[in-house]
């Protein structure tokens, strides 16, 4: 969603702190204000009108909550992967299979997802991985630094490719853009999308006789990976800087023109608040034990506040909780928290 001098100004940002990991709060936070920004200007920009019965009555049908369809594994394709691949001798392959999402043309979209492993994977731990926002080739070199942890640790990894990001982008659409809109209905829809892939791609895995599934999300891909865990039990999970309630980006102060928006045209606060609450991890219990959770969040994160995190862990009793003086958009620049993670991966196998 970030396009000329605002992708210049936010590429410039984000190397300053790289380069000199800066601790100025300020530009910390600037950077997620910025984001947040971005994304109201875009729904904004393309915003279209929707009918208040037609979401009402997907909430009554609880939407996503008790869909648990998966793909047919006779569709799933395996071929070597070619991009984003790791300076080490490892099998690298990319998984694909049909979508039930539709790209904006209204063509079927395909599901991909890139698997790192040692050797066979029958009888390997295997853990999803599941990136936020905006993901792009330039996170990679950060992303890269946890796979190798999991690789080391003795994990095979499943990257997920997440809708409109790296080679499910849109044509002539920037890093995400098309994943989150104005229209309610879409936005919980896609969910469900992205949460049939998941399963699937983990049936696959079940299929090849792996020995666990634990997973990695970070960003809207905790939010992502936590609602799927209501489902699939995850032998361990790590959330970092997850969005765990919708709402405290949706009614967020940069975010008034569009709520204003919306409600001008039919959907009450009220209706948006249960709208967004349905697909928020805050209200969604997971399978996986509290003990074998840990959450890695930034102090001055902009779009889920650190009290709305501990908030979240308090209700659920995950005690593993790690932060960092960091915003959403700086986190990874903290080489604690990869050390942290380390940390929680050697800890969880101890407990075997």
């Amino acid at each position: 969603m970030v396009s000329g001098p605002k992708l210049i100004f936010r590429i410039l940002m984000i190397s300053s702190l790289v380069l000199f990991a800066t601790s100025c709060t300020f530009i910390k936070k600037k950077l997620d204000l910025s984001g947040i920004d971005d994304i109201s200007e875009a729904i904004l920009r393309d915003y279209q009108v929707e009918d208040r019965q037609e979401l009402e009555n997907y909430l009554g049908e609880k939407g996503y909550q008790y869909d648990t369809n998966e793909g047919d594994l006779e569709d799933i394709e395996v071929s070597k992967l070619d991009t984003w691949t790791l300076d080490r001798p490892i099998i690298q392959e990319k998984i694909r299979f049909p979508s039930t999402l539709k790209k904006e043309n209204g063509s079927a979209d395909t599901a991909i997802f890139y698997l790192y492993r040692k050797g066979e994977l029958k009888h390997q731990k295997v853990i999803l991985w599941i990136p936020g926002f905006g993901v792009s080739d330039f996170a990679f070199r950060f992303i890269k630094k946890f796979f190798n942890h999991e690789l080391n640790a003795g994990y095979a990894v499943l990257f997920y490719n997440i809708p409109y990001h790296l080679e499910r982008l849109e044509k002539n659409r920037e890093m995400g853009e098309g994943l989150f809109t104005g229209r309610v209905k879409h936005n919980l829809e896609t969910i469900r999308h992205l949460l049939y892939e998941i399963r699937t791609a983990v049936k696959y895995l079940n299929h090849q006789e792996i020995a666990s599934i634990s997973g990695w999300g970070g960003s809207i891909g905790g939010a992502l990976l936590w609602l799927s865990s209501t489902t699939i039990e995850y032998d361990h999970l790590t959330l970092m800087i997850p969005i765990v309630d919708w709402n405290t980006i949706i009614f967020h102060k940069n975010m008034q023109e569009v709520v204003k928006l919306i409600n001008s045209n039919g959907i009450p606060e009220n209706l948006l608040r249960s709208s967004y609450n349905s697909i928020s991890p805050m209200f969604a219990t997971s399978k996986t034990h509290p003990n074998r959770i840990q959450i890695l969040y930034a102090r001055f994160d902009q779009l889920t506040p650190e009290s709305k995190i501990l908030e979240f862990a308090s209700k659920w009793r995950i005690n593993q909780v790690h932060s960092y003086p960091e915003s959403h958009a700086s986190i990874l620049i903290n080489d604690r928290l990869y050390k942290d993670y380390l940390r929680f991966l050697e800890k969880i196998a101890s407990k075997k």
